[in-house]
């Protein structure tokens, strides 16, 4: 293993169970998001497929 590659595993950021989770699984609660309607007038949406690193 690299030096950076364990850099990146023990990053406290990676790590796993650093959120909180109110289900048997684990899987960390994501709020739902409000949006006014202002916001959603100009929202766009890209599917992750349509998605190229150079855009």
């Amino acid at each position: 293993m690299t030096l950076e590659n364990l850099n990146y595993r023990t990053n406290p950021m990676f790590l796993r169970n650093q959120f909180s989770s109110s289900n048997s699984y684990g899987i960390p609660d994501v709020p739902k998001v409000e949006f006014n309607d202002d916001e959603w007038k100009d929202l766009r949406l890209l599917a992750f497929n349509q998605s190229k690193s150079d855009n």
